[in-house]
């Protein structure tokens, strides 16, 4: 009697919790369904979710989870599951009404007895202002990023631009008066190499440039770059270099590498305003369970290369953000915020790690971490032939949809002895092929023009014209096809642009030398 007497006591209780439970179901303001964790079909839905959804509560009963959610059922079945066992409570998805708009809503689920059996109790709360809130300021905070590298590559590029405009104003004078012009000409080619270095680190934060790795002694790489560190440091300024006699190797890209230690010396510089002393180390260290741990890594040993100096140092809030883009502590306009971010995407990239130590007005340690290359079949890359630069009489297609560009290849082309047709895009280039009236021997192309681009012009022609030789050239170095080296677009060779004269000819001249091919009014 006495089991029988607790027993009964055990369900008026629960019918007491469950009759109450019903009442706060119906007469809450929040959203509120019963599901059932096996097939998600919804049970119950209250006044509140009728008013929400639009549905009636007939339509509510012939409805399942998946109406709303819109999500496929092998994952709604997932999340059932977890909130059924209580592994999740929370969730966030986006709920379709029964008009057809789509609100983001957060959802407690959690699991209930009611109605004689397991169900899941579910609270949702219409979230979508915040989310397009949170969006609204996510954009605005693009803007602003965009803002300041607009400013600061502006600053850059209209440094470049007044340089390259005097020395115009230079070379003219040098003519008119028969002076040498070979100095202001050295002086072209820099800046120009200069403004390749801009858009190179554009493409390094967001790390959509190509690298070309190969195995390097990264002490002798710091060694060959330390005459330029030193130029481009003043006076109040010294550099100390400690690099170990042993060699170092790693597989990475020489050119970026070098612009990672350009980067780091000269950020140690600007932050030294008064002068100070930066240091540059190299050395072989075994990685400690700590280290790995920090750096996500798993190498027993690792090439470390640390930056000090004794400048200004970053306080927490900076360091928080020294390796986002666009950030910069330099005054408006005078730096793109890509120095850091650069470094950091470069080094990425490379396979390495980077961290950096800094306090307010003691200066900064940064340390990069390298995987030291131990593949004894690895063997450093022969360096590449020197191209001829000789010229020809042959017939070249020229295509390129930038007027001021095509101008000046053709007439670098035409110096070297070659006769040049020009055409503006895919689409002329095609007819002219088509019309049968020139032998083309090779076509240069772009990559990317309007109305009909590179790779789908060449594949029409080739169509027609079997034999048909192709070099590209490109200002993108994010195009899917493009690999590393000069292999380019559908196996053709490619050349990134900016490239010097020399480069262009001496391409030219190869691929005209290589295995004959047919000119385009040979039979196919």
């Amino acid at each position: 009697m006495d089991l029988e007497a607790e027993n009964a006591k055990l369900r008026a209780q629960v019918a007491a919790l469950e009759l109450r439970l019903d009442q706060t179901f119906e007469q809450s303001t929040a959203v509120k369904l019963v599901i059932d964790p096996a097939d998600g079909s919804i049970l119950e839905a209250n006044p509140a979710a009728i008013s929400f959804y639009g549905y009636s509560a007939e339509e509510f009963s012939a409805l399942r989870i998946t109406d709303l959610n819109q999500l496929p059922p092998e994952l709604v079945a997932e999340e059932l599951a977890a909130a059924r066992e209580q592994k999740r409570s929370y969730f966030e998805f986006k709920h379709r009404l029964k008009s057809g708009a789509v609100r983001d809503v957060q959802v407690y689920s959690g699991p209930v007895r009611m109605y004689d059996r397991d169900c899941l109790y579910s609270i949702i709360c219409d979230i979508t202002d915040r989310t397009q809130l949170a969006d609204q300021l996510a954009h605005a905070q693009r803007m602003d990023a965009l803002g300041r590298l607009a400013g600061g590559v502006a600053h850059d590029i209209n440094n470049l631009l007044t340089a390259l405009d005097m020395l115009a104003s230079l070379i003219r004078s040098d003519v008119e008066h028969a002076r040498p012009v070979e100095t202001h000409l050295r002086e072209v080619e820099q800046l120009t190499q200069r403004g390749a270095s801009l858009t190179g680190q554009l493409l390094a934060f967001c790390r959509r440039q190509m690298l070309e790795p190969r195995l390097l002694d990264l002490g002798a790489v710091m060694t060959g770059v330390e005459t330029l560190l030193r130029r481009l440091l003043n006076n109040r300024v010294s550099l100390t270099v400690d690099i170990p006699k042993e060699s170092i190797q790693v597989v990475a890209d020489l050119t970026r590498l070098e612009q990672v230690l350009l980067n780091l010396v000269l950020n140690a510089r600007d932050a030294m305003p008064e002068g100070g002393q930066i240091g540059l180390n190299l050395e072989r260290i075994s990685t400690t369970p700590d280290l790995r741990e920090e750096l996500e890594i798993e190498w027993p040993t690792a090439a470390k290369v640390t930056i000090t100096d004794q400048g200004v140092g970053m306080d927490e809030d900076t360091l928080r953000h020294a390796f986002e883009p666009f950030f910069t502590t330099k005054p408006s306009g005078q730096g793109t915020g890509l120095g850091l971010s650069t470094v950091y995407g470069i080094v990425q990239q490379s396979g390495g790690r980077i961290r950096v130590l800094s306090q307010l007005n003691r200066g900064s340690r940064f340390e990069l971490f390298f995987p030291e290359a131990v593949e004894p079949e690895l063997l450093p890359e022969p360096a590449p032939p020197v191209e001829s630069i000789a010229g020809g009489s042959e017939t070249l297609l020229l295509v390129d949809d930038d007027g001021a560009v095509r101008t000046t290849l053709a007439a670098v082309l035409r110096e070297a002895g070659y006769q040049v047709l020009e055409a503006c895009d895919g689409e002329e280039a095609l007819a002219m092929l088509c019309e049968q009236r020139f032998a083309v021997d090779l076509v240069v192309s772009d990559v990317v023009m309007p109305k009909l681009n590179g790779p789908e012009f060449v594949a029409r022609a080739r169509a027609r014209f079997a034999g048909l030789r192709v070099l590209y050239m490109s200002g993108f170095l994010d195009l899917p096809s493009v690999g590393s080296g000069l292999k380019g677009v559908g196996g053709d060779p490619l050349l990134t642009k900016p490239f010097p004269a020399s480069r262009l000819v001496g391409k030219v001249r190869d691929l005209l030398d290589s295995a004959p091919q047919r000119r385009t009014l040979d039979k196919s």
